[in-house]
């Protein structure tokens, strides 16, 4: 049982990320990849910077011209 709860918690997280990459395209378009960077330099944490290396490699699967 342990290990369902695992995947269906990280089923979740990816969703999650994903749905934040998005939201990061649309408000920043072309500059978002930059904006995720200085937020992963001036982290105030290591799980938050490790949360926006994740959102910052989703981001290319999330292309400018799908928003346009």
């Amino acid at each position: 049982m342990g290990m369902l709860s695992i995947f269906v918690r990280n089923k979740a997280q990816a969703v999650a990320v994903l749905h934040d990459a998005l939201e990061l395209r649309r408000r920043y378009g072309p500059e978002a990849e930059l904006w995720c960077e200085a937020g992963i330099h001036s982290a105030p944490s290591g799980a938050t910077r490790r949360l926006l290396k994740q959102i910052h490699k989703a981001l290319a699967d999330v292309p400018v011209e799908t928003l346009n």
